[in-house]
């Protein structure tokens, strides 16, 4: 299992997205994927 580290440019995108909860469910979708090792589709 890998440990996701948030960047200051990270955080910065997050709150332009944070009004979009689309993209928001789709990129943490693809974190989960991340931190638990599988590839993503």
């Amino acid at each position: 299992m890998n440990e996701l580290k948030l960047t200051s440019q990270f955080k910065k995108d997050l709150k332009r997205y944070k009004h979009k909860p689309e993209v928001i469910d789709k990129l943490e979708n693809i974190l989960n994927l991340l931190v638990e090792g599988l590839p993503v589709p």
